[in-house]
């Protein structure tokens, strides 16, 4: 093989060489997953681990759980936020399809009397500070979403069984 053949021959190696690490490098890029959802995934397997209803450890565990969530963007703050209803009201049905009408009034029942308890348990300033988070246009927004969750989502059934709940807690919102 002359010299011309062996520079003709490294020249097409490195360009099939070149070829592949950019065509990897494209690969990889494509099917790397977003750094943004890497942590909507992380956020969301923490919510969803964690006991429906339950109360975080303490105020400085709780703050850091809003940092990690603030750092979301706000469409996939909002993504999250409905897809763990979702999965909630899921999770509740399938606690709920085995009980007889009878048990699940009580269930509704027994949460309408945390709620009351709940708000006649509030110091004044925990009422202000819920009061100025719910007159907020951030607040606002997530009540209405809750609602728009709430007709949307919900059979008209079980609005009809729920009623008196979600009643009772914008009732304790406006009393407030």
């Amino acid at each position: 093989m002359n010299s011309l053949a062996k520079v003709k021959m490294r020249r097409m190696a490195l360009l099939v060489g070149v070829s592949l690490l950019l065509a990897g490098l494209v690969i990889y890029g494509v099917i790397r997953p977003d750094p943004e959802e890497q942590e909507y995934n992380r956020v969301k397997n923490i919510i969803l681990s964690a006991e429906p209803g339950g109360n975080a450890d303490n105020e400085e565990s709780r703050k850091e759980f809003r940092k990690l969530i603030d750092k979301l963007k706000p469409e996939t703050r909002e993504r999250l936020i409905t897809e763990i209803m979702r999965q909630r009201l899921t999770e509740a049905r399938e606690k709920m399809k085995n009980l007889n009408d009878t048990e699940k009034q009580a269930k509704v029942d027994e949460m309408v009397a945390r709620v009351k308890e709940g708000f006649s348990k509030l110091n004044p300033e925990q009422r202000e500070k819920i009061k100025e988070d719910m007159g907020s246009e951030e607040g606002k927004k997530r009540m209405k979403k809750s609602m728009d969750f709430y007709f949307t989502e919900f059979t008209p059934e079980e609005r009809k069984r729920l009623d008196p709940l979600v009643n009772e807690i914008l009732t304790g919102l406006n009393q407030l």
